[in-house]
């Protein structure tokens, strides 16, 4: 994102990565977080921040805790554009309550 902080770059790569997020290991999701946390000041050129919510959020879903606990990350390093999404709010605050340890 550095060389080409375009936003139609920026927009398709995150769509894919999120892609990666939902089918992929925890492995996976763990190096998806890492490239949102060092992307962190190119999200505001995201346009298709409610398929990128969609794709992220089913995750939250899964009987997985390390999962759940890498969403709840990888949200947090979104935040800066998903601070107006009431479903993340929601999904946030109800995962907050679990008695899973990870």
């Amino acid at each position: 994102f550095e060389k080409y902080p375009f936003p139609v770059l920026i927009n398709t790569a995150l769509l894919k990565l999120a892609e990666v997020f939902r089918q992929g290991s925890n492995f996976l999701k763990l190096c998806v977080l890492r490239v949102c946390q060092e992307s962190e000041r190119h999200l505001d050129k995201m346009t298709s921040v409610d398929e990128l919510v969609r794709r992220i959020i089913t995750v939250m879903n899964s009987n997985d805790p390390v999962a759940r606990a890498l969403t709840l990350r990888t949200l947090g390093a979104l935040a800066g554009i998903l601070h107006d999404k009431k479903q993340v709010h929601h999904k946030v605050r109800s995962s907050l309550d679990s008695q899973d340890s990870v």
